[in-house]
């Protein structure tokens, strides 16, 4: 087998990046090179070469990494993987330059495309999925993924009006365990809403838990709220007059195949892998 080596940016590139079959991460990525070089040269007026040169060393780093991981694999199991994923993991891995959490699933989910059991649970749309995530949501998906729960408690919080009626003042609060695993918590609701958006969790406003461990959960995130500190139209709000509505989230069936196509642990999540 050829030992590969990433080839510098230039307008040449080696013949080896297009033929050597046994590297095709490597392959796709020579090919890749030069044009994202000759690309970012047009448009930056040759600003970007330390950008270009991260990215190279990047593609590196992921072809060791496929290649320990792909060891790692039964031999009875290996194949080459998908060119669609080979072609969409390329691109999302030269984005995410700057999220390693990111990075790292990319990683996972090149070398479970070389998984015969795990590949055919593979959907072209995860790379889209991770091209589309922040590290913050990242590591909420790690999170979620990684314990035995099944659904986990959300709330919305309303304040009623002097006459009938009430009017949303947060939706979505979520557990502080959640929000501790974020770089930037303010954000922490366009993170939910996104991942919901993309399919990976599930929201429900008309089902919650129930029990002693359901009002514990429920408990934990309003302690865990500064009520004092809420605002309505600039003004203070009331605290005696909150109504808090409970609800669940929960990994989508296409969520955990995502964590399980990228390594992330999904423990008590009911999902069937292919045989």
């Amino acid at each position: 087998m050829t030992d590969f080596k990433f080839i510098p940016i230039s307008d040449k590139v080696s013949e080896d990046a297009y033929t050597d079959i046994a590297h095709p991460v490597a392959a796709e990525a020579g090919k890749l090179g030069g044009s994202f070089g000759r690309l970012v040269n047009a448009i930056f007026g040759g600003g970007m070469d330390l950008l270009s040169h991260r990215i190279e060393q990047g593609w590196e780093n992921l072809a060791k990494k496929y290649e320990e991981g792909k060891q790692q694999i039964p031999e009875g199991r290996r194949q080459e993987p998908d060119p669609q994923i080979v072609a969409g993991v390329l691109s999302g891995y030269a984005a995410a330059v700057d999220k390693p959490e990111v990075q790292k699933l990319f990683e996972k989910l090149l070398i479970s495309s070389a998984d015969k059991e795990l590949a055919a649970g593979i959907l072209p749309a995860f790379t889209e999925i991770l091209k589309a995530i922040s590290c913050d949501e990242a590591r909420i998906l790690e999170f979620i993924a990684s314990k035995r729960a099944i659904h986990f408690a959300k709330l919305d919080l309303y304040q009623r009006l002097p006459k009938d009626g009430k009017i949303l003042i947060a939706k979505n609060l979520l557990p502080p365990e959640i929000r501790a695993v974020c770089h930037c918590p303010n954000n922490i609701s366009s993170y939910f809403d996104n991942l919901n958006r993309m399919g990976i969790i599930e929201v429900s406003d008309t089902t919650f838990l129930t029990g002693a461990s359901g009002e514990a959960a429920y408990l934990n995130i309003k302690r865990s709220i500064d009520v004092e500190a809420i605002k309505v139209d600039g003004c203070p709000a009331s605290p005696a007059d909150f109504q808090w509505k409970e609800g669940l989230f929960r990994l989508t069936n296409f969520g955990s195949m995502l964590c399980i196509a990228c390594g992330i642990k999904t423990r008590g999540v009911p999902v069937y892998l292919p045989s």
